[in-house]
């Protein structure tokens, strides 16, 4: 750029023809329109063409700004979603370890009462092979 021309992204630049005049001049889309002095019909339909474009491009940002807000959104949700998803895993993974651990705790009890049943039954019979061979031993005496 010249030191009296300065220019946008967008495509348009101003020039001043002298430092010292107020006179501004504008390009836009290569055709040079000056402040301030009527528009000849193809510089309005270049400047409309332009505006178009502009407004254009103002809905199709509002359309991904939207977007990106409904994603985010989404994406809020979903994260919500599978933070719940853990913390009800947890909570399952928990009272399963308790179900275990109860479950087995009973299962030892059982096996406990199983085993002092069995000793029971083995001393009963013990006692009575001992009184059996008591009463085989009168008879044989008698």
């Amino acid at each position: 750029n010249s030191p009296g021309r300065s220019a946008t992204p967008s495509g348009i630049s101003t020039e001043s023809t002298s430092p010292t005049q107020s006179c501004r001049q504008i390009r836009i889309k290569g055709t040079l329109l000056t402040v301030g002095e009527p528009l000849s019909l193809y510089s309005f339909q270049v400047l409309a063409g332009y505006m178009q474009d502009v407004a254009e491009s103002m809905r199709t940002l509002q359309t991904l700004r939207l977007t990106y807000a409904d994603m985010s959104a989404e994406l809020a949700n979903k994260d919500r979603i599978l933070a719940e998803n853990d913390a009800t895993i947890e909570k399952l993974r928990g009272e399963e370890r308790g179900n275990v651990l109860k479950f087995q705790q009973e299962s030892i009890q059982q096996l406990k009462a199983q085993c002092d049943k069995i000793v029971d039954l083995n001393k009963r019979i013990q006692a009575l092979m001992t009184q059996n061979t008591e009463l085989e031993s009168e008879l044989a005496s008698t």
